[in-house]
């Protein structure tokens, strides 16, 4: 099978999705064996509680199934950009399974509990929102493996997790140190070189105008700020001086990006034509990420935004994490060295180098496939044709 790196790109966000939270704890429930002998050895112990091996590899090949990650070197790309090996994903999911025993011990720690009217009403919801009557309700439950206690059990279950996690993340902080280790790669990938800006935006036929606010500010007849509240329509930044905030942060078309790039703090541009009309820029500030960049030397814009989008749900995610790790293992949790030989345990770097030997062959056919002589205009055009195919496959 031909799997390109731009097709796995496409399908990692479902994986993302699935590493987002814990794995379910029904899921797990259900993929247990309940036969001893199909069990083989102990992966893990929880307390008196044993966790076998084949158990943990059917559920990882059930992730594998539901996500499409059969093929070995399209699971090896997953783990590799979810920065997990075969043996850090054992370790992940073992410790899944055992939310089932872990979560009410933890709940017990913090006087969380659930009550009965919550489980009926988040039952009858679901009944409501498939629209089944009893008897179909009861079918439903059959085929998914549950009788009506079991699944009133996994409902209380959850109700109690997110209780819990409410409870424990209530006072989750981002910290200097925190953001210094999560936050500052986002700066250097993202943010290393940005610049602030503000702008007056004349309509398209409006250009006679644009060059005579020009002249003025050029002239120094005009300010900046009255040029941008007598003229810019652009209301939406004119009521803040026309600051369209930093780049980076915000997306700019191409010519006013290009244009900014060329500023430095504190000069301005000529006419800048784009799909909107005519921008003066004023470039208003500038940040350059170096290695001794501190939390403190950060925009406030850029910390809020990194705080806001990536930051403070994974803050939240990690004291929880925290948490229930310390519970577990207060528990008496001990997990075992991996086995060789599992269907699961691919060799990751092999698996990506051979992915990209696999790209650049594909590259060097299409470049092949355009390499034709001028004079064979058949050959040119069925080159054309497969080096088009080629553009859409890796698409």
């Amino acid at each position: 099978m031909k799997t390109t790196i731009a097709k796995l790109l496409n399908i990692s966000a479902a994986f993302a999705l699935c590493l987002a939270g814990t794995l379910c704890v029904t899921g797990c429930s259900n993929n247990a064996s309940d036969d001893t002998a199909d069990k083989g050895s102990v992966a893990a112990v929880l307390g008196d509680t044993s966790i076998y091996e084949n158990d943990v590899t059917r559920q990882i090949e059930a992730i594998r199934a539901q996500y499409g990650y059969t093929d070995d070197s399209v699971w090896a790309m997953m783990l590799s950009m979810s920065d997990y090996t075969p043996e850090t994903f054992r370790e992940y999911t073992i410790k899944s399974m055992t939310y089932d025993q872990v979560v009410p011990v933890a709940a017990a720690q913090k006087s969380v509990t659930v009550a009965a009217a919550d489980v009926d009403a988040a039952v009858q919801k679901m009944k409501e929102t498939y629209g089944l009557s009893d008897e179909q309700w009861a079918t439903a439950l059959t085929n998914s493996g549950f009788t009506e206690e079991s699944y009133r059990k996994t409902i209380e279950l959850s109700l109690m997790e997110q209780a819990l996690y409410d409870q424990v993340t209530a006072d989750a902080a981002i910290t200097d140190e925190y953001f210094m280790t999560n936050g500052m790669p986002y700066v250097e990938s993202y943010y290393g070189d940005i610049k602030r800006s503000s702008h007056i935006l004349f309509a398209p036929e409006d250009l006679a105008t644009a060059q005579s606010v020009l002249a003025q500010l050029q002239a120094g007849t005009i300010t900046f700020a009255d040029a941008v509240a007598q003229y810019s329509i652009d209301t939406g930044s004119a009521v803040a001086g026309g600051d369209v905030g930093w780049s980076g942060i915000h997306t700019f078309v191409d010519e006013y990006q290009t244009a900014l790039d060329q500023l430095a703090v504190g000069e301005m541009s000529g006419l800048v034509e784009s799909q909107f009309g005519y921008h003066i820029i004023l470039c208003t500030d500038a940040f350059t990420y170096t290695a001794d960049t501190k939390v403190a030397d950060l925009p406030t814009d850029v910390y809020d935004h990194i705080c806001t989008n990536y930051l403070s749900s994974r803050v939240a995610n990690d004291t929880y994490n925290d948490f229930i790790d310390g519970v577990r293992d207060g528990m008496g949790f001990t997990v075992y060295p991996m086995p060789q030989g599992l269907s699961y345990d691919v060799d990751v770097e092999a698996a990506l180098a051979g992915l990209q030997d696999d790209h650049d062959h594909d590259h060097e056919g299409e470049t092949a496939g355009t390499e034709i002589s001028e004079g064979d205009d058949a050959a040119a055009a069925e080159g054309a044709a497969g080096a088009d195919d080629a553009q859409k496959d890796a698409a």
